[in-house]
């Protein structure tokens, strides 16, 4: 049997391996991740790159800075914090910074910013927080 080569989206398989492709991804990526161990398929960097997967984390992590941004406005606002977690937002403004700690050593530029300024939101609700029950702002 001759070999015969398919080329789609610039992968070059057999036909043996493209029908062994039981992939669901195959048509919806327009290629298989099923013979990517073997050079053959969409890498995870291939396919990052045709979901635009920078694009979408990056707005993700602005969700992320946005989301509280309600809360801090209506603090503001009402001085109203009756029935705020203070703890939640400590534990939230940890688990950020750590995160933003995480993005300065791995050189991650969307968890660096996204998560530091998530952080400087939720540091200012805690110290908001902190002031108007404790010293009656």
């Amino acid at each position: 049997m001759a070999l015969k080569k398919i080329q789609r989206s610039g992968i070059v398989v057999t036909p043996e391996q493209y029908d062994a492709m039981n992939d669901p991804f195959k048509n919806v990526l327009g290629a298989s991740l099923v013979d990517a161990r073997h050079g053959h398929g969409l890498t995870r960097d291939l396919i990052a790159k045709r979901i635009h997967w920078s694009f979408i984390i990056w707005l993700a992590g602005m969700v992320n800075v946005t989301a509280m941004l309600p809360q801090l406005v209506r603090i503001i606002r009402t001085s109203n914090i009756e029935g705020l977690s203070l703890a939640m937002f400590v534990l939230y403004f940890f688990v950020q910074v750590a995160f933003s700690i995480e993005g300065f050593f791995k050189k991650n530029r969307m968890l660096l910013v996204c998560m530091g300024l998530s952080a400087l939101v939720s540091g200012t609700i805690i110290l908001l927080v902190t002031y108007l029950r404790h010293l009656g702002g």
